[in-house]
C-alpha cells in the first residue's frame, strides 16, 4: 500500500469517525461503514495473499479469514457481523501481519489498514441497545 493510498485509508476512517456525537445521532450507517470498512479489509487481505514473499502458512492463514470477512461485509450482513469479525477476525489478521516475512514498513502499512477498518467498525451504533421507552 503506497503512502497515498494509507493516507486516504486513514483519512476515510478519520471522516467517518468524525461523524460520531454523543449517543447515536449522527453515527454513520451500516452502509457507510461497510464501504468504507470491507474494501479495506477485503484489500488488505487479498492483496497479502499475492505478496510473492508471503509464507505459505501466512498466506493460508489468510486464505481461511477471507471467507469470514466476505460474509460479514455481505449486503445482508448486520452490525453485529461486523462487530464480530472486528472483535473475531480483525486480531488473528493483525497476528498473521506481524509474523510474518512481511518488511518493517509493509507490516506498518498492514497494521495501519486493519486499525482504520476497526475504528470505522466500532463507531457502530450498538446493535445491543435497546431504544430508550419515549
Amino acid at each position: 500500500m503506497s503512502a497515498r493510498a494509507l493516507a486516504a485509508v486513514l483519512l476515510a476512517a478519520l471522516v467517518v469517525a468524525g461523524c460520531a456525537t454523543p449517543g447515536d445521532a449522527g453515527k454513520p450507517t451500516l452502509q457507510e461503514v461497510r464501504d468504507t470498512a470491507c474494501p479495506v479489509a477485503l484489500g488488505l487481505v487479498i492483496g497479502l495473499q499475492v505478496e510473492p514473499a508471503m509464507a505459505p502458512e501466512t498466506r493460508a492463514g489468510l486464505a481461511k479469514a477471507q471467507p469470514l470477512i466476505e460474509t460479514a461485509c455481505a449486503a445482508t450482513a448486520t452490525a453485529h457481523d461486523l462487530l464480530a469479525m472486528s472483535e473475531a477476525v480483525f486480531p488473528v489478521l493483525m497476528n498473521l501481519i506481524l509474523e510474518s516475512n512481511l518488511g518493517p514498513s509493509q507490516k506498518q502499512e498492514a497494521v495501519v489498514a486493519i486499525t482504520a477498518a476497526r475504528l470505522v467498525i466500532l463507531n457502530l451504533p450498538s446493535p445491543h441497545k435497546a431504544d430508550p421507552a419515549p
